[in-house]
């Protein structure tokens, strides 16, 4: 990237902002599809045209589900409840090991479920946390994994509030900028009907590796002031938001630094001493959601074809 775009490219909003990471740090798996660009005989305006073309049609919105826009800014949010779901998993038992103490040893109470396959798909501390009775060195490789903080900002303007068209994706801020923002998604455009008439929605990040206190501390108002600071002279933006959502993520986004690749070998080679305990997650394989979908499908594949 820095070779064809210049030397401030890598350093700049990508890596700050897409990837929450320090830019030396950045390891090529974390690059996600950027790596084509540093193929040889790549282009750099060959290499974009054909990952848009191959995402023309992979992003959308069910509009047929969402003719009827919503009405005010309550009646746009989704709500979730946890019926029909199993309960959360709170410990794993290996009953291969004699040590850890076998299923019919234990309460019948306290017996849980047993399965003949399991699969993690959980942020590498937790997992770590569950693996660590029966696996200590598998446990090590994974806690380390680092994730930094970052909380999403999402603001609900009327249209004449925000001066900027809106006419696109959105936008990253790189750290030259001396910003506390990362970036702001343009979710009205990204995501049409999803917003009642005459309004639009925008998504700020804040926090990352860099700047984890901008996440974790000060109240709501606090958090907002530094984000319409950032982003009002940009957007055009003029007095507060009428609609206000603001959420925490603690550990946020998992670090693809250096050393990555051989802590990522490290695990599937302790991982694979347990032929029928697969682990996943975006730790591992792309911290996009595009490549966890796709992960996540390779995953279900392979255990469709062993029968699991």
């Amino acid at each position: 990237i820095a070779k064809r775009s210049g030397a401030a490219a890598p350093d700049a909003a990508w890596a700050d902002g897409a990837v929450r990471v320090r830019p030396v740090a950045l390891r090529s798996p974390s690059a996600v599809k950027r790596y084509q660009y540093q193929r040889p005989g790549a282009s750099p305006r060959g290499s974009a045209c054909t990952l848009c073309a191959q995402a023309a049609s992979a992003v959308c919105t069910p509009r047929a589900a969402m003719r009827l826009k919503p009405s005010s800014w309550a009646s746009s949010q989704l709500t979730s409840t946890r019926s029909g779901r199993s309960p959360p998993v709170s410990r794993v038992h290996s009953t291969t090991l004699p040590a850890v103490g076998w299923p019919e040893a234990m309460p019948r109470s306290k017996r849980g479920t047993s399965r003949g396959v399991a699969a993690l798909t959980v942020p590498a501390a937790v997992a770590a946390r569950l693996l660590e009775p029966f696996d200590l060195a598998l446990a090590e490789q994974l806690n380390p994994i680092e994730y930094p903080p970052i909380a999403s900002v999402v603001m609900g303007f009327n249209r004449d509030q925000v001066a900027h068209p809106l006419d696109g994706f959105g936008l990253l801020i790189p750290s030259k900028e001396h910003k506390q923002t990362l970036g702001v998604l343009f979710s009205s455009t990204l995501f049409p009907d999803r917003t009642p008439l005459g309004k639009v929605m925008l998504t700020a990040f804040i926090g990352g590796r860099q700047k984890p206190q901008e996440a974790a501390e000060g109240t709501e108002d606090e958090i907002l002031g530094r984000v319409l600071r950032d982003l009002s002279p940009l957007l055009g933006i003029q007095g507060q938001p009428e609609f206000l959502r603001i959420q925490a993520w603690p550990r946020a986004i998992p670090q693809y630094e250096l050393g990555y690749l051989t802590r990522i070998e490290a695990i599937s080679t302790l991982a694979a001493r347990w032929p029928n305990l697969h682990l996943a997650g975006n730790w591992r394989g792309g911290i996009a959601v595009g490549d966890c979908l796709i992960n996540g499908q390779k995953l279900a594949e392979q255990l469709a074809a062993t029968g699991a």
